[in-house]
């Protein structure tokens, strides 16, 4: 800048001071301002004077002209970048901008990179108010004024150097994707325009799994098997690793890679990374330096420095990425990376409900442990962390309260490049543009608040859905949170619809809030697309929770069910491809094979007439019913005139996997029964003497196979012929699998394929009748609103255990008790818990705790949480039920109380089931107009009481134990025969239940 335009700035300030702001463009009047670019401006400069230009006049009605500085400054400018008018410096790398007001004009200073372009938004953002939640959702004021501070001076750098929320919207479209003001990794060349892709992987070495790209097992494995993994004594071809210590392995990956540069230079990285699967050489070179290392890393760093050692040399700007993955994400005890390695840390195995560094799951425990070692190591740390469930993209997936506390660990840790991979296949995976936008928003600062952005983007996204939207939202993300709170319940990224944690009972509720959603949207086709897809995700569940119950081939069970809820799953399915038809790319999963499957499922639920008929003994499973990974890779299905039908399913002999499975929950099984499962196959053999094709049964859960075979070439047919798998009582989460057979020593398969006619199912045993028990204790059922909310009730409970099956019911788990951290993360509840149980086990039970939820003064009891309670009372048929009295301070109590007569309301009105019901005080004085018909003398159990009341250590539990004695004191005093300590107790009509529960402990004499 030269020395008369400073002064012509200097000038303006004076002729402006006081003014208060800069207005850029008042509707109605004409261009004040004009952009000026420098007239070498970078793509990405232009596009960002540009966008200035187009959203004012969106904005105000007002076009701001645009030149550059080759010519004279305007009297007021809005300067982008470095022109020769600016001399104002700012350290803000390629990606930051600073805004300075300088009356008259405005400096939006920035790199020609990406820089001003972010600013320019920053601008639009924060004054003009404009929104970009989606590629097709802009939201954009009509605003009169369009004005900044005339004292505005804001630098902001990013949090990371390269920012990628790894999401469909984002990945496809690059304006939508600068808008957000994140940059690019992928694959896909982003236009210059809208910043480039400064994070390129070249040469096709992408950041992830490139072994077999660089060293081919087709090429190499039969000349030269040692260059490949040795696994239990013997070398792989598939699945198989590198044997990183034998030094032709190095000469030819590193060949490979020098040749693959040459070709594509200039990007940023270049990966030399273990393959997707395990199998890491055992051999006694690699197994020696692992050991010395006390990691799988050790191998994979020394050879992936050697490679990147020979790189420097012909390019010495290159970074060679690795992967920290699996078996090789615990960081190498002695070798140390060299600087032009970058490790990629990956978060495949952890929990991702909470925060990694709050999770108490044990792999989200190591990885804190590997991320700091890494961290030690270098300044360049790269980590792929995972934000959707693959197994069903379109699946509730509640982890948006983790998304942050992730991202604030990650800087912590001195991560600079971060990847956030979602559902990238597809639109309108679960919560996937919310998603994205707050994963944009956090990668440029970690420590913007979360509930004004939630606010802004359901606001602005679902408009007059927003309160009923993010009434389901908060509920789900509640009760995930819960869950997540225990170490053997994560948040897993391959989650099938059996581990969702929300029960069937909250379904109903959820229901209830997605049609008052759309029903507020209706007259609105925008907002409307909107809240039904984001809806997909919930009636994808409903529908798969359905199709558990009734999409069944074969049924055992007299009383299976399956066809009372038919129609609602045919109505889910046809709604659900009719969104998919109009959304046109949504994509189910990650797998293609099953996404295909899936449609496949539905589309014959919904020509399905009824429900299949009743088996007796025994029923086939066509091969159609199998589903299959890999469709067309691992196998396929095809025309065989030898199959029964003339069809089977062919697998062939690339590969071993269990690539051919069927879902038990597809077969109404009596419950207790055993069965046989058989298959009928043919082998079209290449040797004798290897293994044929291996198959059995699996529960995924339980992690343990029933039966199986593997039987070899020499004992089986080509042609079809059944072969027995195992016999044992079924259940609905295991599954049936088979695959080709296992490889021999020269790692061949012995079979050309294995083909599948069908799978039978027989029963071989009659489910024994139960002997006739001794009749169980009647129960009785305290229902409290939270943990602690017992020791209203505590004394009798112990004078009725002997006599009594006495159970505890609390709504909630005890969270928020303790401020509003222990709300959010579930700690507070954790603590709750276990002093419950602690007092339970007094009282020969274990609590029970319901789904409730509690947020934004909702009515605390909700309609799934009473069904909850329903379910338990039908099932125990208690003789009495004790609950909170209907009047109170606490307005949970008086929720709680409701919802109990609700329920009791409902049991006799569908079940004709009923007992008796009664009201206890809280001794915290927070009961009011309570006028009891029974006191009770728990004098004898009253040193019990209070010693387990003060177990309730996170509510003061030794100021509720003094409160007990002082209450119970007085109502002693009052008793129709004094006592030492009493507890009072009231009925719904206020007179004594004749014969009832409390007359057998009541003091005599009572009203």
């Amino acid at each position: 800048m030269g020395k008369n335009a400073f002064l012509i700035l200097a000038c303006g300030v004076l002729l402006t001071a006081g003014a208060g702001e800069l207005p850029l463009a008042v509707r109605g009047a004409p261009a004040a301002y004009t952009i000026v670019v420098p007239a070498a401006a970078s793509p990405s400069q232009r596009y960002a004077a540009e966008e200035l230009r187009d959203y004012t006049e969106k904005m105000t009605g007002v076009k701001l002209p645009i030149v550059t500085d080759a010519e004279p400054l305007p009297a007021k400018a809005v300067l982008i970048g470095g022109t020769k008018y600016t001399d104002i410096k700012a350290d803000v790398g390629t990606d930051g901008f600073r805004l300075v007001a300088r009356p008259p004009h405005l400096l939006v200073i920035g790199s020609p990179d990406r820089g001003a372009l972010y600013g320019v938004y920053e601008l639009l953002e924060r004054f003009g108010g404009c929104r970009w939640y989606a590629s097709w959702c802009e939201k954009v004021p009509r605003r009169d004024r369009f004005a900044v501070p005339d004292t505005l001076d804001d630098t902001q750098v990013p949090a990371f150097a390269m920012r990628e929320p790894f999401w469909w919207d984002v990945l496809q479209n690059g304006a939508f994707a600068a808008r957000l003001r994140v940059n690019s990794r992928s694959w896909r060349q982003n236009e210059e325009k809208f910043g480039g892709t400064p994070f390129r992987f070249g040469g096709g070495l992408a950041s992830c799994h490139t072994f077999n790209l660089l060293l081919p097992p087709e090429k190499y494995f039969d000349a030269h098997p040692e260059y490949f993994s040795m696994v239990k004594g013997q070398r792989l071809k598939h699945p198989s690793q590198l044997c990183l210590t034998n030094p032709d392995v190095l000469r030819i990956v590193t060949s490979n890679v020098l040749a693959r540069i040459r070709r594509d230079p200039g990007a940023k990285f270049y990966g030399v990374s273990q393959n997707d699967w395990y199998n890491y050489c055992e051999c006694p070179a690699c197994k020696a330096i692992d050991d010395e290392e006390e990691s799988h890393a050790g191998t994979m760093v020394r050879f992936v420095n050697a490679v990147a050692e020979a790189v420097e040399k012909e390019f010495p700007d290159v970074l060679i990425e690795t992967l920290a993955y699996q078996y090789t994400r615990k960081p190498p005890k002695k070798t140390r990376l060299r600087h032009n390695v970058i490790p990629c840390l990956c978060t495949i195995e952890c929990d991702f409900a909470q925060p990694i560094d709050v999770s108490p799951y044990k792999h989200n425990i190591s990885f804190r442990d590997d991320i700091r070692g890494w961290a030690k190591q270098t300044d360049l740390l790269y980590v792929w962390d995972y934000t959707t469930d693959f197994r069903n993209y379109t699946m509730p997936f509640p982890n948006v309260y983790a998304l942050q506390g992730n991202v604030k660990f990650f800087h912590a840790n001195g991560v600079k490049c971060l990847f956030e991979q979602g559902a990238y296949q597809g639109r309108h995976g679960d919560f996937a543009e919310l998603k994205s936008w707050l994963l944009a928003k956090w990668m440029w600062n970690p420590e913007l608040p979360m509930k004004p952005l939630l606010d802004d983007f359901f606001a602005g996204y679902y408009g007059k859905a927003a309160p009923y939207v993010r009434d389901y939202f908060e509920a789900i993300h509640k009760m995930q949170r819960f869950a997540s709170s225990f170490p053997n319940k994560p948040l897993r990224i391959f989650d099938s619809v059996a581990d969702s944690v929300l029960p069937d009972e909250f379904l109903g509720f959820a229901a209830g809030c997605w049609e008052q959603a759309l029903d507020a949207v209706k007259d609105d086709p925008a907002t409307s697309y909107n809240a039904r897809m984001a809806a997909f995700s919930f009636d994808f569940l409903r529908l798969e929770r359905l199709r558990l119950k009734t999409d069944k081939v074969l049924v055992f069970a007299r009383k299976s069910g399956a066809a009372d809820d038919l129609a609602k799953a045919q109505g889910l399915a046809k709604s659900l491809l009719a969104r998919m038809a109009e959304a046109k790319n949504i994509l189910l999963a990650e797998s293609a094979s099953r996404h295909e499957q899936l449609l496949k499922e539905w589309r014959e639920l919904v020509a399905r007439s009824s429900v299949a008929a009743i088996s007796t003994t025994s029923g086939e499973v066509e091969e159609h019913h199998i589903s299959l990974a890999k469709k067309g890779t691992w196998g396929d299905f095809a025309d065989d005139p030898k199959a029964a039908d003339g069809k089977a399913l062919k697998l062939f002999n690339t590969h071993f996997e269990w690539c051919a499975t069927f879902q038990m929950h597809r077969i109404a099984f009596e419950p207790g029964a055993k069965y046989k499962v058989r298959v009928r196959v043919r082998v079209d053999k290449l040797r004798d003497g290897g293994e044929a094709f291996w198959a059995g049964v699996y529960d995924p859960v339980a992690k343990v196979g029933r039966g199986g075979i593997q039987p070899r070439t020499e004992k089986t047919s080509s042609d079809y012929a059944w072969y027995d798998v195992c016999t044992w009582v079924p259940n609905e989460r295991e599954y049936f699998w088979i695959g080709p057979g296992r490889f021999g020593k020269d790692g061949k398969s012995s079979i050309q394929a294995l083909w599948i006619d069908k799978i039978d199912f027989t029963r071989v045993d009659v489910a024994q009748p139960v002997a006739e028990a001794s009749r169980p204790r009647d129960a009785v059922l305290l229902v409290c609103a939270h943990p602690d909310d017992l020791e209203g009730c505590l004394g009798l409970a112990l004078l009725m255990r002997s006599k009594y099956a006495v159970q505890v019911v609390d709504f909630t788990r005890g969270e928020g008790g303790c401020g509003e951290a222990g709300y959010l993360d579930g700690s507070t509840a954790v603590k709750r818990i276990a002093e419950e149980r602690s007092i339970c086990k007094a009282l020969g039970c274990d609590p029970i705790f319901l789904s409730q939820i509690n947020f934004r003064g909702r009515a605390y009891a909700e309609p799934y949480v009473t069904a909850e309670l329903e379910r338990i009372i039908v099932e125990r048929r208690p003789k009495a039920v004790f609950a909170h009295w209907p009047v109170d301070t606490h307005p949970d109590h008086v929720q709680c109380s409701a919802a109990v007569q609700h329920a009791l309301f409902n049991v006799k009105r569908d079940h004709g089931f009923s007992c008796e019901l009664y009201f206890f005080e809280e001794t915290v004085q927070q009961t009011m107009n309570f006028h009891p018909q029974y006191y009770v003398d728990i004098s004898p159990v009253m040193s019990e009481a209070t010693e387990l009341i003060g177990r309730y250590v996170c509510q003061n539990g030794t100021m509720l134990a003094e409160n007990k004695k002082k209450r119970t004191a007085a109502h002693g005093r009052s008793a129709p025969r004094p006592v030492k300590f009493a507890e009072p107790y009231a009925t719904f009509s206020g007179k004594p239940l004749r014969g009832g529960v409390l007359e057998e402990f009541a003091i005599p004499g009572n009203k």
